[in-house]
């Protein structure tokens, strides 16, 4: 990918990785720069959003830690972690109805395409990592008594 609008560090990486495989798609200069604009219009939410997300994060792991626990503010925490990640759930999905308008049918057919794709590969690795994460805790397990 790279840099740029569809790269990792780009704004579509933001809160939670790309939208869409964009560098994939063939966009047109046109396309590229609707993109950009759609991108800019929402980069200072997107901004509030993250640093939203990274201040409910870090009260909620503070909470956790605290000690003598205080049930009421693990709760309290946990739920405006809830709250944020809901708000930036929202705003990622309205810019990506946003950025999907501007793509062609033939985009958006391979965008899904793509995506089944990607969300294919992750699930293969999840089970890997399952896979050898039960083999290592079978090996460490002492043997049963006779």
């Amino acid at each position: 990918m790279g840099h740029g609008p569809g790269g990792p560090d780009g704004p579509i990486g933001m809160m939670g990785g790309p939208m869409f495989p964009l560098p994939r798609l063939g966009l047109s200069e046109t396309q590229m720069d609707q993109v950009k604009d759609v991108m800019q219009r929402h980069r200072p939410e997107m901004e509030a959003a993250g640093q939203k997300l990274k201040v409910a994060h870090d009260a909620q792991q503070k909470a956790v830690m605290a000690i003598p626990a205080d049930e009421n503010g693990i709760r309290a925490s946990a739920e405006a972690l809830a709250a944020a990640t809901t708000d930036a759930g929202l705003l990622r999905a309205r810019v990506r109805n946003e950025v999907w308008a501007l793509l062609t049918p033939e985009q958006q057919t391979k965008a899904k395409q793509l995506e089944a794709e990607r969300a294919s590969k992750q699930a293969e690795r999840t089970d890997f990592r399952k896979q050898m994460q039960d083999r290592r805790g079978a090996r460490r397990q002492p043997p049963p008594p006779q």
